[in-house]
């Protein structure tokens, strides 16, 4: 059972919706599942987009916390805040035919305890385009952290995993701590 309080003013103030989600971080295994991806979402389109208002209360240096997964154990992508302790950083990691690729934003490009409207744009169709992040409608910089190789696996069939990561050997591992909004 659930209660939800909204503080109408306040989040129309911010040009938010009413109603956000909190994650309880750590090792929690929150998690929203909204199902398969249709086929249209994952083998029809050449470019993609992540996004999400995100409310990040603190950061775990002992794990990635995930905003949005399509991750499967052998397809997919996620969205996430980097593992770490001081810095702020936003990262893209995609699954390959031969190799995965992984990219991150510059340190520090937003702040904990308020929101920001994070995304991230890639290339479904090959491992030659650098993801591009954006925070607050802003471009951030990115840096190739591994290179993929082959064609990007598709992923039709996934789940869409709002909050955490949810595979065989990942299972609800990598929860944010924070609230997550209009993903």
């Amino acid at each position: 059972m659930f209660s939800w309080i909204v503080r109408r003013a306040w989040t129309l103030e911010k040009g938010l919706d009413f109603v956000a989600v909190e994650f309880a971080g750590g090792a929690a295994t929150d998690a929203i599942n909204y199902g398969y991806i249709p086929m249209a979402a994952g083998s029809q389109t050449d470019r993609r987009i992540f996004s999400a208002w995100i409310y990040l209360d603190a950061l775990d240096a002992s794990r990635n916390q995930v905003i949005q997964s399509t991750l499967s154990d052998n397809s997919g992508a996620y969205f996430y805040v980097k593992a770490h302790a001081t810095n702020r950083i936003l990262g893209f990691y995609s699954v390959h035919e031969s190799a995965s690729g992984r990219w991150e934003s510059a340190a520090n490009s937003f702040n904990l305890g308020t929101w920001a409207h994070v995304q991230v744009f890639f290339s479904t169709d090959g491992p030659t385009d650098t993801p591009s992040f954006l925070v607050n409608g802003s471009s951030v910089s990115a840096t190739e952290i591994s290179s993929p190789s082959g064609i990007r696996k598709s992923e039709h069939g996934n789940s869409l995993i709002i909050g955490n990561i949810k595979t065989a050997s990942l299972n609800y591992t990598m929860c944010f701590n924070g609230k997550i909004k209009d993903a």
